[in-house]
Protein backbone atom coordinates (compact mmCIF):
# COMPACT_ATOMS: atom_id res chain seq x y z
CA UNK A 1 0.00 0.00 0.00
CA UNK A 2 1.70 3.36 -1.41
CA UNK A 3 1.86 6.15 1.87
CA UNK A 4 0.83 9.92 1.09
CA UNK A 5 2.87 11.93 2.37
CA UNK A 6 1.32 15.31 3.32
CA UNK A 7 3.17 18.94 3.13
CA UNK A 8 4.56 20.51 5.67
CA UNK A 9 1.59 23.12 6.06
CA UNK A 10 -0.88 20.40 6.14
CA UNK A 11 0.82 18.58 9.39
CA UNK A 12 -1.01 18.86 12.55
CA UNK A 13 -0.08 18.22 16.23
CA UNK A 14 -1.75 14.95 16.28
CA UNK A 15 0.81 13.52 13.41
CA UNK A 16 3.70 11.56 14.42
CA UNK A 17 6.47 13.72 13.09
CA UNK A 18 5.15 17.21 14.43
CA UNK A 19 4.33 15.39 17.53
CA UNK A 20 7.79 14.66 18.16
CA UNK A 21 9.25 17.54 16.28
CA UNK A 22 7.44 19.61 18.80
CA UNK A 23 8.02 18.56 21.85
CA UNK A 24 11.89 17.45 21.06
CA UNK A 25 12.54 20.98 20.20
CA UNK A 26 10.51 22.78 22.65
CA UNK A 27 11.39 21.30 25.67
CA UNK A 28 9.49 23.92 27.97
CA UNK A 29 6.00 23.04 25.85
CA UNK A 30 6.89 18.93 26.28
CA UNK A 31 7.33 20.18 30.24
CA UNK A 32 3.89 22.00 30.25
CA UNK A 33 2.15 19.51 28.26
CA UNK A 34 3.15 16.87 31.25
CA UNK A 35 2.20 19.28 33.92
CA UNK A 36 -1.11 19.79 32.39
CA UNK A 37 -2.53 16.27 31.54
CA UNK A 38 -1.03 14.70 34.83
CA UNK A 39 -1.88 17.64 37.00
CA UNK A 40 1.43 18.22 38.56
CA UNK A 41 4.49 20.45 38.50
CA UNK A 42 8.19 19.59 36.68
CA UNK A 43 10.88 22.01 37.92
CA UNK A 44 12.82 20.67 34.68
CA UNK A 45 12.92 18.05 32.27
CA UNK A 46 16.02 16.73 30.57
CA UNK A 47 16.91 14.80 27.48
CA UNK A 48 13.36 14.61 25.18
CA UNK A 49 14.47 12.09 22.88
CA UNK A 50 12.06 11.35 19.56
CA UNK A 51 11.41 7.80 18.61
CA UNK A 52 13.31 6.31 21.09
CA UNK A 53 14.05 2.63 20.78
CA UNK A 54 14.49 0.28 23.75
CA UNK A 55 15.56 -3.29 22.63
CA UNK A 56 16.87 -5.89 25.47
CA UNK A 57 15.14 -8.98 24.77
CA UNK A 58 16.76 -11.46 22.74
CA UNK A 59 13.27 -12.30 20.43
CA UNK A 60 13.36 -8.84 19.55
CA UNK A 61 10.33 -7.47 21.01
CA UNK A 62 11.75 -3.86 21.35
CA UNK A 63 9.77 -0.62 21.69
CA UNK A 64 9.84 1.91 19.79
CA UNK A 65 8.27 5.76 22.11
CA UNK A 66 7.39 8.76 20.19
CA UNK A 67 8.75 10.79 23.06
CA UNK A 68 11.05 9.86 25.88
CA UNK A 69 11.69 12.49 29.26
CA UNK A 70 13.43 12.59 32.59
CA UNK A 71 12.80 15.03 35.17
CA UNK A 72 14.73 16.56 37.85
CA UNK A 73 13.64 13.25 39.87
CA UNK A 74 14.78 11.14 37.60
CA UNK A 75 11.22 10.20 36.58
CA UNK A 76 10.43 9.00 33.18
CA UNK A 77 7.83 10.09 31.34
CA UNK A 78 7.18 8.44 27.95
CA UNK A 79 4.73 10.56 26.05
CA UNK A 80 2.78 8.59 23.11
CA UNK A 81 -0.04 10.37 20.74
CA UNK A 82 -2.73 7.95 20.02
CA UNK A 83 -5.58 9.57 17.63
CA UNK A 84 -7.72 5.80 18.27
CA UNK A 85 -8.90 3.85 21.04
CA UNK A 86 -7.48 0.33 20.35
CA UNK A 87 -8.62 -2.16 22.54
CA UNK A 88 -4.57 -3.41 23.69
CA UNK A 89 -3.70 0.01 24.99
CA UNK A 90 -3.82 -0.87 28.30
CA UNK A 91 -1.41 -3.97 28.14
CA UNK A 92 0.80 -2.07 25.14
CA UNK A 93 1.07 0.11 28.41
CA UNK A 94 2.39 -2.37 30.53
CA UNK A 95 4.54 -3.71 28.44
CA UNK A 96 6.23 -0.36 27.42
CA UNK A 97 6.69 0.32 31.53
CA UNK A 98 8.05 -2.87 31.79
CA UNK A 99 10.44 -2.33 28.92
CA UNK A 100 11.51 0.64 30.05
CA UNK A 101 11.81 -0.32 33.52
CA UNK A 102 14.04 -3.36 32.46
CA UNK A 103 16.40 -0.18 30.54
CA UNK A 104 16.91 1.34 33.84
CA UNK A 105 17.67 -1.62 35.57
CA UNK A 106 19.87 -2.73 33.42
CA UNK A 107 21.49 0.94 33.39
CA UNK A 108 22.16 0.27 37.07
CA UNK A 109 22.84 -2.55 37.34
CA UNK A 110 26.28 -1.59 38.82
CA UNK A 111 25.28 0.65 41.13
Amino acid sequence: MEQLQKQYQELTFTDDFMFGKVLVNNPEICRRLLEVLLEIKIKKISFPERQKTIEILSDGKGIRLDVYVDDENGTIYNIEMQTKVKKELPKRSRYYQGMIDMNLIERGAND
